[in-house]
């Protein structure tokens, strides 16, 4: 079968070849009483054009257009906006949660709430007809459930399931091409990752989300042995130092730390208190507890980027970090 490439322009040439070849079986039909052989020409030349044209336009178009399911979307959550934006469909928000800040095209959308308490009257007023929640931030509220509304539920509590989100908004809103795309790239950073760090020993990391140091350790919680920042560890080259209970944000006594051993120390800043965040202060508090390996060699770091805190499609820029953070022998000259 001959491979057929075509830029648009060249469309127009076919259709008009068409036209003529049309106009001259007319003619021939007078003087020929079988023409079956020229009509099957025809049907051959009109279905290249119609390939041609696929080829050629828009995979949106291809699919007949986009779902009206897709046409005002409402996201309650961060993560779930950032996969909207990845596949393209940013301009098709009408609302977002008061958590959102990223990418800048959101900061002039309505703030609709949180997942746990949506301001259901001007979800109504926006007139959605595609409600995204995310399962990594609690469960839909039930004043959601009456809303005419289509609603998807992404599962962001692990990289498989940021993975298959943005697979299932790609089917619904016709853009699996994109979507199949996107995570084909994601797939290849991590492979990028895991290749730089075979042969290493893995290192023991805790993931500790936290408040304002004052607070100690009352207001530190870890990352549990399932979960986002579970993941990243082990592709990064580690190893979660808690491997208790399969709580996602258990919380931190000093015996605990001290138990656990960390090789690294791994703090999550959220965004919230990122602005006024104290570093300094921080590593003073830190260095209470001189008897844990990650304290006494000093490998404590602070993450404080925006993607830090959102388990959506930019967790590939979060698992680089990691990484230069536990093998920063590997990562020295990048």
């Amino acid at each position: 079968m001959t491979a057929l490439s075509c830029t648009c322009g060249q469309i127009t040439s076919l259709t008009r070849n068409t036209r003529m070849c049309s106009a001259l079986a007319l003619k021939e039909q007078q003087f020929m009483p079988d023409c079956g052989l020229l009509h099957k020409k025809l049907k051959r030349l009109l279905a290249g054009i119609v390939t041609a044209l696929l080829l050629c336009l828009p995979e949106s178009a291809v699919a007949s257009g986009q779902k009206s399911s897709c046409r005002r979307i409402i996201t309650l959550a961060p993560s779930a906006t950032e996969v909207v934006y990845s596949l393209g469909l940013g301009a098709n928000l009408v609302g977002v949660s008061r958590y959102d800040s990223y990418p800048d095209g959101v900061k002039d959308l309505p703030r609709v709430g949180g997942l746990l308490d949506p301001a259901r009257e001007l979800i109504i007023t926006l007139k959605p007809d595609l409600i995204i929640t995310a399962a990594s931030v609690g469960t839909p509220p039930d004043n959601l459930a009456t809303l005419s509304a289509q609603q998807l539920n992404f599962n962001h509590n692990s990289l498989s399931g940021i993975l298959e989100s943005i697979t299932l908004l790609g089917n619904v809103c016709n853009k699996k091409r994109r979507a199949a795309r996107l995570i084909n790239d994601l797939k290849k950073q991590i492979s990028a990752v895991q290749q730089r760090l075979k042969g290493v020993s893995a290192v023991s990391a805790l993931i500790v989300i936290g408040s304002e140091p004052a607070a100690g350790l009352r207001g530190l919680y870890i990352s549990g042995k399932d979960g986002f920042y579970n993941d990243l560890v082990r592709i990064a080259g580690g190893v979660n130092a808690y491997r208790g209970s399969t709580a996602a944000l258990p919380s931190l006594s000093a015996e605990g730390l001290i138990a656990l051993k960390p090789e690294v120390i791994l703090q999550i800043v959220p965004e919230t208190l990122r602005k006024n965040f104290n570093t300094a202060l921080a590593l003073k508090f830190w260095k209470k507890y001189s008897m844990v390996p990650a304290v006494k060699s000093g490998r404590i770091y602070f993450l404080k980027k925006s993607y830090v805190y959102v388990p959506g499609p930019r967790f590939t820029m979060l698992l680089n970090d990691i990484a230069h953070y536990l093998h920063p022998e590997v990562f020295k000259n990048s």
